[in-house]
């Protein structure tokens, strides 16, 4: 038995088909599983198409926390393995036309931000679903984000601060389609402190996982590995920027030698006290790369708010060295796939909050942080270290690279590396395990210490493990 049907098809249809579910209303089913284990796959191939065919819903909402965890293809998916007549909303969406289009006996997949269906223009919209009666659904994608908890008194213990004017808003709404409807569900790999019971929610609507991780060893050959672990002292500058240096000049070895690898850079917010912002970054990224004679277009991205595109570094003066940075904008959507283009010269992508979770890019694997979180529980749970937004960000690291594009390489051997593997001379070997393995720097802090320890113990093989894994292949 695979791994998806083991951990994530087969428990979603014991738990469909149990025969308590129709009455398991006010229950929110928490679906667990590794990055690579395919939950956004199984998520529209599987569970939404068993949904609308065999459970005979009218209407299935899909909603995600940023944009960069969704796609069109997403909603192909659906179309594709649906036998009924169906209608796809999504982004941008009118869900006036939700109404319309089940009016006239259409089925309807509704695949929006979770800020969409919040926004106070659409607050008729859930409230007319609840009072027309509609036969619903709703898949929450990283629950773990915009419904952590209850109520604002659970979240220091979940999401690591204290944060008063914290509504629960979307607890709220989803609470109301789980009071009419048992078909509701989310897909994480790193479950709250509320969902795991270790504090209990305030409202009607309580969690329940019905399913478990597989073990490391099972996602040998359906991950990244995690190689080399490095901490540093971020309150000492020159630490800092030395340990980044070595860093990178390591990051643009190994891209020379074995092929195209990204690394994911975690910049400091415009206010922060330590510095290290975006721009500082991108100086820090100049005197490295030119010293390296590594100043090539397109190479370094950046994903923000305030700014998606290319940053690219040119010399306005040959003889006193000085240099001017000239930014191209570029949609969001177009920079992931040129960073998942193992012929495009991207290798830096840098971030401030975007990238925690959902972002598909296989080549990541390098990771950088200048961020000083170290997140921690309250005293009553004994000021233990929060992971999940830590994880979720090594999360991006953890897909399967080989140094061709994922279409490609699940075309032709599927999303498992066994057969590969076997297909590869000891050089070839030695490359993917170089390409599929990364390396990880962070501040010393209790936060990255748990979880680069709960990464090697709970979600990711070794390096090491895997070097004795592809030789004995």
């Amino acid at each position: 038995m695979n791994l998806t049907n083991k951990y994530l098809i087969n428990p979603f249809m014991k738990e469909i088909k149990s025969k308590d579910f129709s009455s398991s209303n006010n229950i929110f089913k928490m679906i667990i599983g590794t990055t690579g284990l395919g939950k956004t796959y199984t998520t529209f191939n599987t569970y939404i198409p068993h949904c609308f065919d065999n459970e005979d819903l009218d209407l299935v909402l899909f909603t995600y926390p940023k944009t960069e965890v969704y796609n069109e293809e997403d909603a192909f998916a659906v179309e594709l393995n649906t036998n009924k007549k169906i209608k796809v909303i999504d982004s941008p969406a009118d869900l006036d036309k939700v109404f319309l289009y089940l009016k006239n006996e259409f089925k309807v997949f509704l695949a929006v931000t979770h800020q969409k269906i919040l926004h106070k223009s659409n607050k008729w919209f859930i409230d007319g679903v609840v009072k027309q009666g509609v036969k619903v659904g709703w898949f929450v994608d990283e629950p773990h984000t915009w419904l952590a908890c209850s109520d604002y008194r659970n979240y220091k213990n979940t999401q690591g601060y204290h944060c008063p004017t914290y509504n629960a808003s979307l607890y709220k709404l989803v609470s109301k389609i789980s009071a009419i409807s048992p078909y509701v569900f989310g897909t994480t790999a790193t479950p709250t402190n509320e969902h795991k019971h270790l504090v209990e929610p305030f409202g009607d609507m309580k969690f329940n996982t019905i399913n478990t991780y597989p073990t490391v060893n099972e996602m040998i050959s359906r991950s990244g590995w995690i190689g080399g672990e490095q901490y540093y002292d971020l309150n000492n500058t020159d630490e800092t920027e030395s340990t980044f240096s070595n860093f990178v000049d390591i990051h643009v070895e190994k891209n020379e030698i074995f092929g195209k690898r990204v690394m994911m850079v975690s910049c400091g917010q415009r206010n922060s006290k330590i510095g290290f912002t975006v721009k500082d970054v991108l100086k820090l990224l100049r005197e490295n790369l030119d010293s390296s004679s590594n100043l090539i277009d397109n190479q370094i991205t950046v994903l923000t708010s305030d700014f998606k595109g290319y940053v690219n570094i040119k010399k306005t003066n040959f003889n006193n060295g000085t240099y001017q940075f000239v930014y191209d904008d570029v949609s969001e959507q177009q920079v992931i796939r040129d960073l998942n283009n193992p012929d495009h010269p991207s290798k830096f992508v840098l971030f401030i909050n975007k990238g925690t979770c959902g972002l598909n890019v296989h080549c990541l694997k390098s990771y950088f942080s200048f961020r000083a979180t170290d997140k921690k529980t309250g005293t009553e749970l004994n000021g233990k270290p929060i992971t999940n937004q830590a994880v979720q960000i090594l999360g991006r690291m953890m897909r399967i690279w080989t140094g061709e594009s994922n279409k490609d390489f699940v075309k032709q051997w599927g999303y498992d590396l066994t057969d590969y593997v076997k297909s590869l001379n000891t050089v070839q070997k030695n490359t993917l395990l170089e390409l599929n393995s990364f390396d990880v720097c962070v501040p010393t802090n209790d936060m990255w210490k748990a979880t680069i320890k709960e990464i090697r113990t709970k979600f990711n093989p070794s390096k090491i493990d895997a070097s004795s894994w592809i030789n004995n292949t």
